[in-house]
């Protein structure tokens, strides 16, 4: 294995090959990318963390063993000159390492650490056009450590979000990916290893580690050979998503392709199968386990064994026994094509999912592994029962359909299902009483009407889900308004409500109540069950929120809300950016149009809320005051500002139409922008 230093395209990169590759052989290749404090141009930053970190401190030699022997992949660091790169800018880069080096088509990998783990999952959702899966299929599998997952609920890097969901590379291009985050430090990754395995079964496992306290820290420890990946060998993991992985990094990426040894590495290792998957039921709690393997040279048998490579417990390994090894000469399958059978019993299982696995081991140095999965069912499981989700027709429709669904457990089949109607304001019709699916009618009387699914499989076990159908009266509810918002300044502490309602469909208004949400003082109502009325008492300067409700003659009910801003008596004009509550305010640094400098203020025009964007690197509290054109303040919100920078929103919906200033204080530093309020 010799390493040196190259460029692909413009970027550098330190390369780790083995020159004993000869001919046309191919060998696996796996790309690393860096974190962001790395992607810059100086070459020797690539040996801070990942592989050539641990290649060149002699903590590891580049060659990855697997059952069937050694494997020496070319290890690519990749170096970006700088963050955020689309797969347009990455492509060319890959492009250039394939054509250099013979590396397996379905054979090349992807890891990377922080903002590198953020710059594979991107590369393989890119499409230079819609459906162009270009990208995706050149990359198998990735090992993303403490990478950042943008998802749709989250706002953290929008300028960062994925072309695609990982799901969509799972499904589509066969991807698979290891998720590896800090427990301290949420990056929302689970949110994309549960979207691939959503989409693709299988398709990802999420570990929570603790390593550093669980800080974004540590990659040269999780990249390390000596690391594995379930919680009996590794105490650093606090949460296992998905399946566990007894093996480094660097033999599960390996795994996910093709991991036939190139004819120059010497030898052909035994071919070998665990079996088929198994399955039982408790109280049966042993199974016996007949892999086989074919020798794939003519050589003498160093060893064979069954291990364990996960499950809910340790289970029993009983002996093994071999039936075509020769006590005479050892050898392997002696005569060509034979296939040797390798069994041995597994006991103390309990309920859960077991992985075994099967090595034979010849005495060339090749070896060969295979996996089996057991899966143990809990005892006399009752069918798994399903009414369906809750439904709501509104009259005069009066029927619907029905849908549930049954499973029997344990190897049980269904045997029978019969629907029954528990209770409602009517008796309705049931017309396929005896099928999951059936329909319902002469559901004329508005109410709730209760319907319960019972099963029963071929073993007598039962087991029943209830679902139910709303059935509401006819017509939309009332459409109301508590009218627009109010300002008023002390000494004054009065004004009139004035708020509509209007049945819909048909519908009359029966019966009005104005009360008051919230506020500095209890307000005095004087006609609370009027449209308008007076409200007084109002003696405190801040904001009172009332909500007008409405019911109609079918019971239906709807309500409205406003704000009455008071502000305080004898407010004066503020000398400067920063003015406080109740000051009238002088802009001296508006911009006029939206955007106040280092702020985003969107919408403008707004409607019922104003959305503030801040991201100057600056932590700490910030005070965001709204002002009326008369320099008073009608708002005010203190919020906090991280090292990510701030996004909020801002409830406007209770002022008046017209044009207002926003003011942003960060310290000692002051923004401001105008909007209008529509």
């Amino acid at each position: 294995m010799v390493t040196y230093d190259t460029t692909f395209d413009g970027w550098n990169a330190i390369v780790t090959e083995d020159v004993a590759l000869q001919g046309t052989d191919s060998a696996a290749g796996i790309i690393f990318f860096p974190g962001i404090g790395q992607m810059d141009s100086n070459i020797n930053d690539l040996l801070v963390n990942g592989p050539h970190y641990l290649i060149t401190n002699g903590l590891w030699d580049g060659s990855v063993q697997l059952g069937n022997g050694v494997h020496h992949p070319f290890i690519i660091s990749l170096q970006p000159p700088a963050s955020g790169y689309p797969g347009s800018e990455v492509l060319p880069k890959v492009q250039a390492i394939l054509s250099r080096y013979r590396i397996k088509r379905n054979s090349l990998y992807m890891t990377g650490l922080s903002q590198g783990g953020w710059q594979v999952n991107e590369f393989v959702g890119y499409e230079a056009t819609p459906g162009d899966n270009t990208c995706g299929m050149l990359v198998k599998a990735i090992v993303n450590l403490e990478g950042v997952e943008p998802s749709d609920s989250t706002w953290i890097y929008p300028s960062e979000s994925y072309p695609r969901k990982m799901g969509h590379w799972a499904a589509t291009c066969g991807g698979r990916e290891l998720w590896v985050e800090g427990s301290q430090d949420w990056r929302d990754m689970l949110a994309g290893a549960q979207n691939m395995m959503d989409s693709a079964a299988g398709s990802a496992s999420y570990f929570q580690v603790t390593y550093g306290g669980g800080a974004h820290c540590c990659w040269n420890t999780e990249y390390d050979t000596a690391t594995k990946w379930t919680m009996p060998l590794n105490s650093n993991i606090s949460q296992v998503v998905g399946q566990p992985q007894a093996m480094n990094v660097w033999q599960w990426l390996l795994r996910q392709g093709d991991t036939t040894l190139p004819a120059s590495e010497g030898g052909t290792a035994p071919v070998v199968s665990a079996g088929s998957e198994q399955t039982v039921t408790l109280p049966t709690n042993s199974t016996t386990l007949t892999g086989t393997a074919q020798a794939g040279s003519e050589t003498t048998v160093s060893g064979y064994s069954w291990s364990e490579v996960s499950g809910p417990n340790t289970a029993a390994i009983g002996g093994v026994v071999n039936s075509v090894v020769s006590e005479v000469t050892g050898l392997l399958s002696e005569a060509a094509g034979v296939t040797d059978t390798v069994t041995t019993t597994v006991s103390g299982l309990i309920a859960g999912t077991y992985v075994f696995e099967l090595t034979v081991n010849e005495a060339n140095g090749m070896s060969s592994s295979s996996t089996v999965t057991v899966v143990v069912n809990s005892a006399a499981a009752p069918p798994t029962v399903s009414a369906g989700k809750g439904q709501s027709i509104e009259l005069p429709s009066s029927s619907t359909t029905l849908t549930g669904s049954a499973t029997g457990n344990g190897g049980a089949t269904i045997a029978t299902v019969i629907w029954k109607q528990d209770s409602g304001p009517a008796t309705v019709t049931i017309a396929s009483a005896d099928d999951l699916s059936t329909a319902v009618s002469g559901m004329t009387v508005a109410g709730s009407y209760i319907f319960t699914l019972y099963v029963t499989d071929n073993l007598g076990r039962t087991a029943n889900g209830s679902m139910t159908v709303t059935v509401n009266p006819a017509g939309a509810p009332p459409t109301v308004s508590a009218g627009k918002g109010q300002l008023i300044t002390l000494p004054a502490s009065s004004t009139t409500l004035t708020g509509t309602a209007t049945g819909n469909d048909g519908a009359t208004i029966t019966s009005v109540s104005w009360q008051q949400d919230s506020g500095p003082m209890t307000a005095a109502i004087a006609s609370a069950d009027n449209l308008s009325t007076a409200v007084s008492g109002m003696s405190a300067a801040g904001s009172y929120i009332f909500t007008l409700y409405a019911t109609d003659n079918n019971g239906k009910t709807s309500n409205g809300s406003m704000t009455v801003t008071v502000n305080s008596a004898g407010t004066a004009a503020a000398t400067g950016p920063a003015a406080v509550t109740g000051q009238a305010l002088v802009m001296s640094d508006s911009t006029g149009n939206g955007q106040a400098a280092g702020a985003q203020l969107y919408p403008n025009p707004a409607h019922d809320q104003l959305n503030l964007r801040l991201n100057d690197g600056v932590s700490g509290k910030v005070v965001v005051s709204v002002f009326n054109l008369a320099g008073y303040c009608v708002r005010r919100v203190e919020l906090v500002e991280d090292a990510w920078g701030l996004q909020a929103s801002i409830d406007v919906s209770g002022l008046a139409e017209g044009l207002y200033m926003v003011q942003v204080v960060n310290g000692v530093t002051a923004r401001a922008a105008k909007f209008i309020k529509l």
